[in-house]
């Protein structure tokens, strides 16, 4: 069969995981096409492998991301592996990433040192890295599995990084990082999380009671791990601002900040300055 031809048979398929981004990411990948730009060139094509096509996108029809299918994400440009072991890397951390890359950037600190916290796979730490060859950066999570899955990223992306599993900073040995990004679990009740994220995506990454958990202690230990003069970037849910103000300036009354919102317009980013 016909890429067209694929694509067409499953378009108005009745399942809610179903879409067009779907069958293309699929189609792509099992074609080993480099772009869906040249999935659009070879639409009339024949399809390389559609028995696998069809496996894939029966999975999904049943409920498993796309990405999860392909073992694949794209993030700021970058092609990440991705499994059950990780988040799947969303649009607002992306946002958050190019955020602090222009931070990076206007204020010189490309050939300092970085740490990602609750890493996952990896995607903010490395994309920075990829952008800033010479920073120095240290990649930390609690979970072995994240661990491994961003330790193969950084050997996809030929990232030379220090990796770091700990809960939070316990197994944490080094000191004096200019820039701190982590985007930690925030979500306080299953309730509210999407059937579909929480069927398939670790927990561990998601959850956090109090809300402020990993914020919290984060604050407490920044002017242990961190240089005199320092960037901390955090995604943060959309109706913190007002809880994490309050922390902030009861642990870090000297401290500036200030907070961002994404494209949508929801209050997404948190940024502390010293």
């Amino acid at each position: 069969m016909t890429n067209r031809e694929l694509y067409f048979k499953y378009i108005d398929h009745d399942s809610p995981y179903i879409n067009a981004n779907v069958i293309r990411a699929i189609l792509a990948y099992v074609n080993e096409y480099k772009s869906m730009a040249e999935l659009s060139y070879l639409f009339e094509n024949e399809c390389k492998n559609p028995e696998l096509f069809e496996e894939l996108i029966n999975q999904c029809i049943n409920g498993l991301p796309y990405q999860y299918a392909i073992n694949s994400a794209s993030f700021c440009g970058n092609d990440f592996f991705v499994d059950e072991r990780v988040l799947i890397p969303r649009n607002e951390t992306e946002e958050l990433t190019q955020q602090v890359i222009e931070l990076i950037d206007k204020n010189h600190l490309e050939n300092g040192s970085l740490i990602d916290v609750c890493c996952g796979s990896g995607c903010i730490g490395l994309s920075i890295k990829k952008m800033f060859p010479n920073l120095k950066t240290t990649l930390l999570d609690i979970s072995s599995d994240a661990i491994d899955v961003a330790r193969y990223n950084a050997e996809r992306l030929n990232c030379d990084c220090e990796f770091v599993q700990s809960n939070m900073f316990e197994n944490l040995n080094k000191k004096g990082f200019d820039i701190l990004v982590c985007n930690p679990p925030y979500i306080p009740s299953e309730d509210t999380i999407d059937e579909l994220v929480l069927k398939n995506e670790p927990k561990l990454a998601l959850l956090a009671s109090p809300e402020t958990k990993f914020y919290e202690i984060v604050f407490k230990h920044l002017y242990e791990i961190m240089n005199k003069h320092f960037v901390a970037a955090f995604e943060i849910g959309e109706d913190m601002e007002e809880e994490l103000t309050n922390i902030i300036k009861y642990q870090l009354p000297e401290i500036d900040f200030y907070f961002k919102k994404d494209i949508y317009g929801k209050q997404r980013f948190l940024f502390l300055v010293k």
